[in-house]
């Protein structure tokens, strides 16, 4: 009897342990909308590493424009933060939205900004041109260096005919691009002012993180 129910003890384990190794292939078989998506892969790796969820347990909306607060989170979960010495004050963050303490914390490491009038507009769409600074900071808030010299600089902008329309992050742009964190939208054109979608956002961070782990892709 007794080995009897050490056989039955060690089957259990064993399908445990099979089902702990497909848990996260369920998890993304959970996600309907990403069957076919161009940044599965990179969208799995995130959600492996629990920095991303999905919006409900059967959809990612890798398609949907990431907000300010979502892409906070994002980027601080990926950096491994998780405290601050003290709260930082925008006048439409209160300190019980789930973003306040992630808002805080990217704010503090110098990651994402707020606004002239003391909003930090956590409901707004990150432009692209928003997403390759803040990237490039946060590879910065890493000790990675991403300078780009100035020659290098205007050749890699210099391929996208929308390059007149950088408002003001020409030096983080280029760096992402230099590192193949961020590609163009097309060959020859860049959207800066085009809001990030969640799949883009994914694949930019799943593409900065072995830089901060000290192997360059």
């Amino acid at each position: 009897m007794k080995k009897i129910i050490l056989k039955n003890v060690a089957q259990v384990l064993a399908a445990l342990m099979i089902v702990s190794m497909l848990s996260p292939v369920l998890a993304f078989a959970a996600f309907d909308d990403l069957s076919s998506h161009w940044a599965k892969k990179d969208i799995e790796a995130l959600v492996v590493q629990k920095i991303v969820d999905g919006v409900t347990p059967t959809q990612f909306e890798p398609d949907r424009s990431i907000t300010r607060a979502e892409f906070a989170a994002l980027v601080v979960r990926s950096l491994g933060l998780t405290s601050v010495t003290s709260s930082t004050y925008f006048s439409d963050v209160d300190a019980l939205d789930w973003y306040a303490e992630t808002v805080s914390i990217a704010s503090q490491a110098g990651l994402i900004n707020g606004y002239e009038d003391n909003s930090f507009r956590p409901a707004a769409p990150v432009t692209r041109e928003e997403m390759a600074a803040i990237v490039i900071r946060a590879l910065t808030y890493a000790d990675v260096a991403t300078i780009v010299p100035a020659d290098t600089q205007k050749e890699l902008l210099a391929q996208f005919k929308d390059s007149d329309q950088i408002v003001w992050a020409h030096k983080e742009i280029a760096a992402a691009l230099n590192a193949k964190i961020i590609n163009g939208m097309t060959a020859d054109t860049f959207n800066p002012a085009g809001t990030a979608t969640r799949a883009q956002a994914a694949a930019v961070v799943n593409r900065y993180l072995p830089y901060t782990e000290g192997a360059i892709p």
